[in-house]
């Protein structure tokens, strides 16, 4: 058996074997059995070890007997204290030391003893530690030593480090340099003399940081102010120190500080540090301070009216990039050219601020440059506003100053232009007054009062919450009369008799009937209207609802009838019958469908008052119910099948409706024809004699799709010929369908739709599917129903030949073959099929081919740039030159050319003719490429490029020394053997660890099969990558175990199962203070806590490996106790208690509160033992507790008979026991059983104790008794007039819940709370109330109450005509009373309280006039008579036509109510202009106002007349201005000049005799052909008054502007240009050069003196002044070039090894080269001397970004400077 060597673990985890109690006792039996043997041994003691007897630290050794005699009793004892009798026991020494063995052996005669000294012997393990000496923290490259502080009491013989970044050392005090950033931990192994061995980790110990990178930036870098203050921001990386140096002397720590600059230039330096890494940026001449701006600007105008819109233009010298203006009425703007609308009148001074980028703000002021001119203050008022009737005079005034002209709007159609006017408004409404005034100066300003004028009508209009109400019923009345002034009375007429002054009154109407109500309103200026509202309200009594019906047991389908007994004449009903239906008749007849019960209800109702009466289970429908359904066969439409759904039926007969009947239950019938069946089916039950028919209609279907052209049914085939697109549509002739869709077999699809939009050729099906009610389906298909045709335009080209002139072969390409017209692009044209044609001129041309069909369709087809003629310039670039085998690259082909060929050499051997391919290369190299191309004319050009490809794949391959192991750890040192353009490494070991050295070492601290990976990258980016699979094997013990279960209870038993590899022994540790060395153990825990077991395992070789574990092992243990037992009587509560050391708790018992907490409340009825379970959900324990229950418990109550105030109350307790052993205890101060007492109004808690005197046990209760108060009797009635109702209102208390009136005229009485009552005869009656509380309690009350007599209105009437006062005269008398007051109402809202009265009617016809007498008691009667008021003629004429020398028509309207119209008399405002004729004409001798009047008498002899303004309009006057000399296609204006001569003009009419017209006031027109026109205008007033006018305009053609150059294309030295003009038709040249020269010369010849492309624009001028112009490009480019490379690579492969300039045209050179920190590295005075990358000493400079600074001067002898970065790489 394998030693398990584990003592380290047991030491550092401090644990301890307990040996059993039970070992010990054996043993001490083991020494007497020894003891009392004879010294003869028959058993020789020897044993030897089966591990180890030397260790490090701590030890484990595996004891093995090997006596002789066969000993059966073993007595160990190791030397450390521990003891064993164990055949083979194992022991650990977990202090260093020697140690002694004993071992006694007996075979139960005999026994010996053998002893080894030193038999054990364990080394003290070294402790490995370690230190650094200096910087553990810096930057790369940072130098760092170690130094071995291990403690060890033997000599370390071996050394191992492992820096963390892949590197070791194998020395005692290693110096190591870091060479990249990053934090690493340090481990160290050391070993001593005697083979033990420790490893120290530090985590994290060494921190590199990188160098700082330092970078800034100026908010401000150039500015104007002789001092500037500048705000710098800094972006360095990886500083945290900063020092500033601003050139000007001074310095600063600050991150981001802010220097103040006086004026110079500056050149700025910032050092950036971390710790004692610094790094240094200097940035030369960055900031700049000193410069001035001077703010200068145009404007398009000076001077203007209140609202002129100013425009300003920046003139500004030296380009400013910010401005402020300030236009000097307190606005500004920050735009460069804005415009300002200047709303006030005044003198505006204008400034304006300029800057660039916020600097050299100069700000200059120019005064006075603006003046703004008032507009007039329009001030005008009328005379009056308002009036109630028309016509309304008004004279305004106006008060402006300064006027010189004025133009009224009235807002009545009227205008005028003096300054006071006058005008008169002949009809109702709001007008509008506008004022338009010209000042002195010429400005203007108009003003609009909206509604000035006001002309009113009043309108009366009212509402009320209700219309119908149930009385008695408060009616609110709400005044909605419309008026523009206060109305200040109103007089209300309710239609009761009643009437009110109040604006919104109340009124309670309390008899019914329907009323009219009228309203009378006067406004503050006395203004007066009134309206009547017939039958406004309608008050209606509530009836009492009451019916029956007959039969109330009945068959299905039977007439049942239903009868209404409601009272008081109800005039609506709404029957509910229970099932669903409902009824409005009064006395309706109803069939109920179905078996069953049913509720009946009836709502009836005099208007809106209802009442509601239900009578639950008020009929029964008894057996059978016919019902049945169809089913509808698609296949045989004749076919139906009828399912019969019957309930209660005994007997079945079918009727189809078609002279057939059956008796089958369920039948199938098939009807002879489509259409709709009625079919019936009648059942009967033979128990209630009953039978139903239920009857249905069945729509037979057979749905036959059909359907043809809609336009013609005879399929002529020109409905179905067309072109694309084309709509067609179809006509749907189906048969019996419901939808339909129809599919079209270009795939669309039309639901329910019979048009289409062909939009294809071809021939086309159409099919139409239809669906009928059922479901049912047809189809119908047309094949090639629609041929559609189409004509597609396409061209190309066959051939193309030449160079310096391009032959092009056309080819028509259209489908069908049709007629074509060409178009060429450069005006040729043709109309062959197939042309030919030559372009001269290098360009791009349009093509466009038009073809029209045989078939009629037509089609365009436009190419752009379709004809490209260009010679070909080879070109080439490529996404990237430096590649790794396999990479594509892409390259672009730049060249210029139409319709080039290609032919690439890729330099490895392989072509391409794609245009820009993408190729991959396989191999390393350096790869030539060239490109040729090729265009149409066979013309060519190449480019070659030599070693334009770089292609290089590093190889990546390493070795390592130790490769395997027993035991951790290992140190692998790895060797980079890869190929030498590898520049990066990145190792990966396969342990989570990784390094970027080239050639590491690593130290793998854990068994395992460790993958090791290498991946090289060389500067190009190409990267190789080695894995080698499984390299490093250690194959120490590992593994993990698992239990059974991590939490358990007491007692239970956990298995171990351990999941581990390379494992040949096992120690098991569980914690509880029991080893174990099985290889899946199991233990019992008898105990409860927390337990961590543990595994240590060991291989072969004696590496151990303790197997780590994160899982505690919970036992629990459960503690519960019930409590004592308890007593209890019946009824009463226990609270029972349980103690228990786990959350849940169960009780097991009856009667329990709450069975899941511990401390419930029980209420047991019999003896019970509860059980309480105590839980924490997996372990539980129980107890439990008895409780005794006495039964006989009292039951306290008592009774009393009275209730009511003043009463003696008789107690009566019950105890509800057998036994008469009982006390009674009363609240009272009373004893006994039966009691009595009086007690106080209101609530009386009374208490009775009864107490069983055999048990003890007690019932309390306690019982309210309320004392109720008697009620109080009280009433009202109001006093009223024989006739009337008296209103009874019940005044007694709140209590009473019932009453009885006694009306004291020996007929009438009423239980009515409040009743209404009307005695049969005036008197005085004595009413008794009787009234009982809500307690029976009862109490009454005597009254009397007045009836008082009623008079006899009378009165007599003269008539007369409308507007002739009417005479009335009282008669009225009174027997028993006197006559206070009497009333005349006329009926319009006029009254008169004088016994001979007179009144003016204002409307003719019958008026009903109301007399109404009042007693001294108030009580009134009224009489109503008719007089006839004859109507005045009501006159009404209109007028038309009102233009000066026109007739006027006047028609007559007049008209009489109950009359006609005899006579008539007109007058003109004429007094010899009269007639009586009924429809006069009449030319007036003059334009203006007259007054027309007409006066009409009746056959009654009445007369009216009327007379109304007739305004007679001048004609307007038309007139415009217009050029009457344009050019061909000139665009010009025209202006209406025309006069509307006092109205307004409304309607122009522009003829401009070319077939075009115009509408617009100011329209313009510009004419396509030459010839003179003739232009007229014709204008329309807004009175309908027209005129015209004419004018003639002559069209001239316009100039051809046409011209050479001597050349478009010039080098700036060369870039003097001659111009040619070749214009016709032009007396007059403008040329403009596009460079800030113009000329008017007819060949000038102009200098160019910049770069760049213009456009030169020449205008020709004819004698018209009529233009044409043409613009050519002319293009100067440099002869000075010059470009200055970002990056070189002076690595030695002959590739951008050198940084230099190049360019044309440099006549003299100095370049200049910095480091970061201003030094000189590199100068040169010739463009073709570059830098190497060496400094002036010859010194390999570093990689890292320089700056570079280059002068030149051109040929002309122009200064060029030029600074910028570069980046060196290797």
């Amino acid at each position: 058996m394998t030693t398990l060597l584990l003592l380290r673990f047991f030491l550092k985890n401090k644990l301890s074997i307990k040996i059993a109690q039970q070992c010990k006792y054996l043993f001490l039996v083991l020494i007497a059995m020894l003891v009392s043997f004879s010294a003869t041994p028959q058993v020789t003691a020897d044993f030897t070890t089966i591990s180890s007897t030397t260790g490090c630290g701590s030890l484990v050794v595996e004891f093995q007997d090997v006596s002789t005699g066969n000993p059966t009793a073993w007595l160990w004892d190791f030397g450390n204290g521990n003891t064993s009798t164990l055949e083979n026991p194992i022991a650990i020494y977990a202090i260093p030391g020697l140690y002694d063995v004993e071992l006694k052996v007996n075979d139960g005669l005999t026994n010996d003893i053998k002893t080894i000294s030193s038999y054990v012997k364990v080394y003290e393990e070294p402790t490995a530690d370690l230190q650094v000496n200096a910087l553990a923290t810096g930057c790369v490259p940072l130098a760092t030593n170690f130094s071995d502080v291990s403690i060890s009491s033997n000599p370390v013989t071996t050394w191992q480090w492992d820096f963390g970044d892949g590197s070791s050392s194998n020395l005692q005090n290693p110096t190591y340099n870091y060479v990249t950033d990053g934090i690493f931990s340090v481990s160290l192994s050391i070993v001593d003399a005697n083979g033990c061995q420790s490893l120290a980790t530090e985590v994290d110990l060494i921190e590199v940081n990188k160098v700082p990178i330092a970078d800034f930036e100026a908010d401000i870098t150039f500015s104007c102010s002789s001092s500037e203050t500048i705000t710098f921001t800094n972006n360095s990386l990886n500083g945290s120190v900063y020092v500033w140096d601003f050139g000007d002397g001074t310095t600063s720590n600050l991150e981001n500080p802010t220097h103040t600059f006086n004026s110079g230039t500056f050149t700025v330096t910032l050092c950036a540090k971390e710790g004692s890494c610094i790094d240094t940026l200097v940035v030369i001449d960055l900031i700049k301070v000193g410069a001035s701006l001077t703010p200068d600007f145009n404007v398009n105008t000076n001077t203007g009216c209140e609202g002129l819109n100013v425009s300003f233009t920046d003139v500004t010298a030296n380009n400013p990039n910010a401005w402020l203006w300030d236009f000097g009425n307190g606005i500004t703007s920050n735009l460069q050219n804005p415009t300002h609308e200047y709303l006030a009148s005044g003198i505006f001074d204008i400034s304006l601020t300029t800057s660039i980028s916020g600097q050299c703000e100069t700000t200059l002021t120019f005064p006075a440059e603006i003046e703004i001119l008032e507009k007039p203050l329009i001030n005008f008022s009328a005379d009056t506003t308002y009036a109630c009737s028309f016509p309304f005079a008004v004279n305004f005034i106006d008060n402006t100053l300064n006027a010189i002209n004025w133009s009224w709007d009235f807002g009545n159609g009227i205008t005028s232009n003096i300054s006071n006017p006058s005008v008169s408004y002949g009809n109702y409404g709001s007008y509008d007054v506008s004022l338009t005034v010209t000042n002195s100066d010429g400005c203007t300003a108009t003003q609009l009062e909206n509604n000035l004028i006001d002309v009113e009508k009043i309108l009366i209009d009212i509402t009320s919450d209700n219309t119908e109400v149930c009385i008695p019923f408060d009616v609110n009345f709400t005044d909605l009369t419309s008026s523009i002034r206060p109305l200040v009375d109103w007089n209300w007429n309710f239609g009761d008799g009643n009437f009110s002054n109040s604006q919104n009154p109340t009124h309670t109407y309390v008899v019914g009937g329907t009323f009219d109500v009228s309203l009378l309103v006067f406004n503050d200026y006395g203004c007066l209207a009134s309206m009547a509202f017939p039958n406004q309200i309608t008050a209606n009594e509530k009836p009492i609802v009451n019916f029956v019906a007959s039969p109330i047991v009945s068959c299905v389908g039977e007439n049942i009838s239903f009868n209404d007994l409601s009272s008081l004449g109800a005039n609506n009903w709404e029957w509910s019958f229970g099932d669903g239906s409902s009824s409005n008749l009064q006395n309706p007849n109803y069939q109920y469908e179905l078996t069953g019960v049913y509720d009946v209800s009836l709502i009836a109702g005099m208007n809106n008052c209802k009442d509601t009466l239900s009578i639950p289970a008020f009929i029964e429908i008894i057996e059978p119910t016919a019902i049945f359904e169809e089913i509808y066969n698609c296949d045989d439409p004749f076919k139906v099948e009828f399912v019969n759904l019957s309930v209660g039926a005994d007997d079945v007969l079918w009727d189809f409706g078609d002279g057939t009947t059956s008796t089958l239950v369920s039948p199938i019938h098939s009807f002879l024809s489509t259409g709709v069946h009625n079919v019936s089916l009648t059942v009967s039950n033979t128990l209630t004699g009953c039978s139903h028919l239920f009857l249905k209609q069945i729509k037979v279907t057979q749905p036959e799709a059909q359907f043809d052209y809609l336009i013609n049914p005879a399929n002529n085939y020109d409905d179905s010929v067309g072109c694309v697109p084309k709509k067609v549509y179809i006509d749907n002739q189906s048969q019996d369908w419901s939808y339909y869709k129809v599919l079209w077999s270009d795939g669309y699809v039309g639901y329910g739709r019979e048009d289409h939009k062909f939009t294809t050729a071809g021939d086309f099906d159409v099919t139409l599917i239809i669906t009928d009610i059922h479901g049912c389906k047809d189809t119908l298909v047309r094949n090639n129903m629609y041929h559609m045709h189409d004509v597609e335009v396409d061209f190309g080209i066959a051939n193309v030949l030449g160079c310096d002139s391009m032959l092009v072969d056309f080819v028509d390409l259209t489908s069908p073959v049709s007629s074509v017209d060409w178009e060429f692009g450069d005006g040729g044209t043709s109309i062959v099929n197939n042309p030919q044609y030559i372009y001269y001129n290098e360009g791009f041309y349009d093509v466009t081919v038009f073809a029209e069909s045989a078939m009629g369709c037509k089609d365009t087809l436009t190419r752009v740039e379709y004809i490209q003629f260009q010679y070909p310039t080879a070109d080439l670039s490529s996404n990237i030159q430096g590649i790794c085998p396999g990479d594509e690259v892409q390259f672009s082909n730049l060249s210029d050319g139409i319709a080039i060929e290609t032919v690439w050499d890729f330099g490895d051997g392989t072509q391409s003719s794609i245009f820009s391919p993408s190729h991959e290369y396989l191999s390393n190299g350096n790869y030539d490429v060239s490109l040729l191309v090729t265009d149409s004319f066979g013309c060519s050009d190449i480019l070659s490029l030599n070693n334009y490809i770089e292609v290089l794949a590093p190889t990546a391959s390493f070795s390592t020394s130790g490769l395997s192991s027993n035991c951790p750890p290992l140190i692998s040192d790895f060797s980079n053997n890869s190929s030498t353009d590898a520049v990066i490494f990145n190792w990966m070991f396969g342990d989570g660890e990784s390094s970027v050295v080239e050639s590491p070492s690593h130290l793998f601290a854990t068994s395992g099969v460790f993958d090791v990976s290498l991946i090289v990258e060389n500067s190009l980016g190409c990267k190789d990558t080695l894995v080698q699979n499984g390299l490093i094997n250690i194959s120490g013990p590992t593994g993990a175990f698992t239990m059974s279960d991590s939490v358990i209870c007491k007692d239970e038993v956990v298995a171990f199962n351990p999941n581990v590899s390379n494992a040949n022994s096992f120690l098991w540790d569980f914690g509880n203070g029991v080893l174990s060395t099985d290889s899946f153990p199991t233990n019992t825990y008898s105990f409860g806590g927390e337990f961590i077991p543990l595994l240590i395992i060991e291989n072969s070789s004696g590496c151990q490996f303790t197997v780590p574990n994160n899982d505690t092992l919970v036992v629990r243990e459960i503690i519960v106790d019930a409590g004592v037992d308890f007593e209890i009587c019946e009824g009463e509560q226990i609270q029972l208690n349980a103690i228990g050391n786990a959350l849940a708790f169960n009780w097991i018992g009856s009667s329990i509160s709450n069975n899941s907490i511990a401390n419930p409340l029980a209420n047991p009825v019999f003896d019970v033992l509860y059980v309480v379970e105590n839980s924490d959900g997996l372990c539980s324990a129980t107890d439990s507790v008895n409780i005794t229950v006495h039964n006989d418990v009292p039951s306290a109550s008592f009774t009393t008979d009275k209730h009511c105030e003043g009463d003696t109350l008789v107690f009566t307790a019950n105890s509800g026991l057998a036994t008469l052993n009982v006390d009674y205890n009363w609240s009272l101060e009373l004893n006994g059983q039966v009691v009595s007492s009086q007690l106080v109004l209101g609530d009386n808690a009374i208490t009775l104790v009864i107490e069983n005197l055999e048990n003890s046990c007690v019932d309390t209760l306690v019982q309210n008794i309320e004392i109720f108060p008697l009620p109080t009797a009280n009433f009202n009635a109001t006093t009223v007039c024989d006739g009337d109702p008296v209103v009874f209102s019940n005044q007694s208390s709140l209590n009473t819940v019932s009453g009885e009136y006694d009306f004291a005229d020996g007929l009438g009485s009423s239980t009515n709370s409040s009743p209404i009552y009307t005695y049969g005869a005036s008197g005085i009656y004595n009413v008794i109330l009787d009234v009982v509380s809500d307690k029976g309690c009862v109490n009454s009350i005597v009254k009397d109450v007045y009836v008082n007599e009623l008079p006899n209105a009378d009165f007599t009437i003269e008539e007369s005509c409308l507007g002739n006062p009417t005479i009335f005269t009282d008669l009225s008398t009174v027997l028993t009373s006197n006559i206070n007051s009497i009333l005349f109402d006329f009926g319009n809202g006029n009254t008169s309280n004088d016994s001979i009265s007179s009144f003016v009617f204002l409307n003719s016809g019958v008026h009903d006039v109301t007399l109404t007498a009042i007693t001294k008691d108030g009580c009134e009667s009224s009489i109503v008579k008719s007089i006839n008021v004859f109507e005045l003629p009501n006159i009404d004429f209109t007028s038309s036509q009102f233009c000066f020398g026109e007739a006027t028509h006047f028609n007559d309207f007049s008209s009489v109510d109950n009359g006609t119209i005899i006579d008539w008399l007109w007058d003109f405002d004429n007094a010899s202009a009269v007639t009586n004729t009924q429809h006069p004409s009449y030319i007036f001798a003059n334009s203006g106002v007259f007054n027309v009047s007409l006066t009409s008498i009746s056959d009654k002899g009445c007369v009216s007349t009327k007379k109304e303004e007739v305004v007679i309009y001048e004609l307007p006057s038309p007139n415009f201005t217009i050029n009457n000399s344009v050019c061909l296609n000139e665009g010009f204006e025209i202006t209406d000049l025309s006069e509307g001569n006092g109205a307004e003009i409304v309607q122009w009419l522009y003829d401009f005799n070319d077939g075009y017209i115009s509408d617009k006031q100011n329209p313009s027109h510009a004419y396509s052909y030459v010839n003179n026109f003739n232009v007229s205008l014709e204008v329309i007033s807004d009175v309908g008054c027209k005129n015209d006018t004419s004018i003639n305009v002559e069209v001239h053609s316009l100039p051809i502007a046409n011209f050479q150059a001597s050349t478009l294309l010039a080098p700036e030295t060369e870039a003097e240009i001659e111009f040619y003009n070749n214009s016709v038709g032009a007396i007059k040249l403008f040329w403009d050069f596009d460079n800030g020269m113009t000329s008017s010369l007819e060949n000038p010849v102009i200098e160019f003196n910049n770069i760049g492309n213009y456009n030169v624009l020449l205008i020709a001028v004819s004698e018209f002044g009529c233009e044409d112009e043409m613009i050519k490009q002319v293009y100067i480019h440099p002869e000075y070039t010059i470009f200055v490379p970002t990056a070189f690579t002076p690595d030695g492969d002959g590739l951008n090894d050198i940084f230099e300039a190049k360019g044309t045209g440099i006549t003299e050179f100095e370049m200049q080269v910095f480091d970061r920190w201003g030094g000189v590295v590199f100068e040169s005075s010739s463009v073709d001397y570059g830098w190497n990358g060496k400094n002036v000493a010859g010194e390999i400079v570093n990689n890292g970004t320089y700056l570079y600074h280059v002068a030149l001067y051109d040929h002309n002898g122009r200064l060029w400077v030029y600074n910028g970065e570069l980046n060196l790489m290797r």
